[in-house]
């Protein structure tokens, strides 16, 4: 029985030691090209941001914690490149006293003057629009992202005749309102890229004009206030 109890534990033990995902996981480099969906030309210095969580099941409800994130530039290529991650876990997702986990990485891309497409992935296994189309190829252990985005002067110049005209104001006010942070020019800022933030704002502004009804609107002042508390923070000035 001893031999028998002993031999069990041996496997149970070999079994936890040469799981895929144990005692590492290990998430996949990522890299790709981001494109103009309507130019097709490549986009350079978009941000692209990649968020790492890991959900552990409870008896009650998940808990998910925050794992770290990694930032990338693209170049004059629309290239962008992010590294192998890889986390730590003493006990394997399929023990039953452990809990099961699951990572998942949150991937977005922001640019000012494009609109900000995000994805997820779980577990490097599935980026899938809906319909269920694949939007990766997965080679040697890399994953190969490319995306295309569409410029916010063509969503909203060329194309806003075919739109609610409210409705596309409000969409594009809170659009800037989500950029309040200044985190894009920051971060541009941090690693020494050159920026224009007036060239920026005169594409915002010439939207504005399209999509606002008159300069007196009540979304249009909180457009202003948007652009002018973005201004003090990348200058660096205290906001009040």
């Amino acid at each position: 029985m001893r031999k028998v109890l002993l031999s069990i534990l041996v496997v149970l033990v070999l079994v936890i030691i040469f799981s895929k995902w144990w005692p590492i996981y290990k998430y996949p480099a990522i890299a790709g090209q981001v494109f103009n969906e309507t130019t097709g030309k490549p986009i350079e210095n978009m941000v692209v941001v990649c968020n790492y969580t890991k959900t552990i099941g409870a008896l009650v409800d998940n808990v998910t914690r925050g794992l770290g994130s990694e930032v990338s530039v693209t170049d004059k290529e629309g290239k962008y490149s992010i590294p192998v991650r890889r986390f730590w876990h003493l006990i394997p997702s399929w023990f039953p006293l452990g809990g099961a986990w699951q990572y998942e990485v949150a991937i977005s891309f922001a640019h000012p003057l494009y609109e900000t497409k995000n994805q997820l992935n779980t577990q490097g296994l599935s980026w899938r629009e809906n319909r269920g189309k694949t939007l990766y190829r997965q080679t040697k252990g890399k994953i190969d992202l490319d995306i295309k985005l569409l410029s916010l002067e063509e969503k909203y110049v060329n194309n806003v005749n075919k739109l609610d005209k409210k409705k596309v104001a409000i969409e594009f006010n809170s659009l800037i309102e989500s950029k309040e942070t200044g985190f894009y020019w920051l971060y541009l800022k941090k690693k020494g890229v050159n920026f224009n933030l007036e060239e920026d704002y005169k594409v915002w502004d010439k939207i504005a004009k399209n999509v606002f009804i008159g300069d007196k609107s009540w979304l249009f002042e909180r457009y202003n206030k948007t652009k002018e508390k973005i201004k003090k923070i990348v200058k660096g000035d205290d906001i009040k």
